[in-house]
């Protein structure tokens, strides 16, 4: 049911405007990185290892940063406000998604299932090659179910819902707590 403003027309509920996506210049072009990452790379693994190029560039910058990389450089970000934000419900995250302990439970279950199948992509494989394709193929499949993940708690939730619990903003915050120069100062980007 319609309520009725001040001149008489009828009031459409705000969650039926298709709220235009908050993305920078960089981010108009770097959610591409998702699907050719998670979909391409089911065909050529290697594409993966462009995950390890980004985690090891925004681990080394949210030590000066904090949670930069997630606002303003994330492709998955970009891609969850581009084709996501269009067709979320808007509801209200649930705390338990933010909470310190769920936060954490995430990254130790995300780092223990890396290092376990980055463990078996090098011991299982024989030439430098093999090694490549299987562990690209280890980021692959991260990337891929943790799109997944996000593409459905973006639509029943926040388009944004994954970055409350998302690992990486997660280990991005501590680093940006051990720098001395922040001792006392809040991540600005979180």
């Amino acid at each position: 049911m319609s309520e009725k403003s001040g001149d008489g027309k009828k009031k459409v509920p705000k969650k039926f405007f298709i709220k235009k996506p908050a993305v920078n210049r960089f981010q108009q072009f770097s959610w591409i990185l998702v699907p050719l990452i998670s979909v391409g790379g089911l065909w050529y693994p290697r594409l993966g290892l462009l995950l390890l190029g980004m985690m090891i560039f925004f681990l080394i910058f949210s030590y000066f940063k904090g949670r930069f990389w997630c606002g303003n450089l994330c492709p998955r970000g970009a891609f969850v406000e581009i084709f996501i934000k269009p067709i979320s419900f808007y509801g209200k995250i649930p705390p338990l998604l933010s909470s310190k302990y769920f936060r954490l439970v995430v990254v130790i279950v995300f780092m223990t299932v890396f290092t376990l199948r980055t463990r078996a992509a090098f011991v299982s494989s024989v030439t430098t090659a093999d090694v490549l394709n299987k562990w690209g193929f280890v980021f692959v499949t991260l990337c891929l179910v943790t799109t997944v993940i996000a593409v459905i708690v973006g639509v029943l939730f926040s388009p944004r819902a994954w970055c409350t619990f998302c690992p990486m903003g997660t280990i991005q915050k501590a680093i940006y707590s051990l720098n001395k120069g922040n001792k006392g100062r809040k991540d600005p980007y979180y």
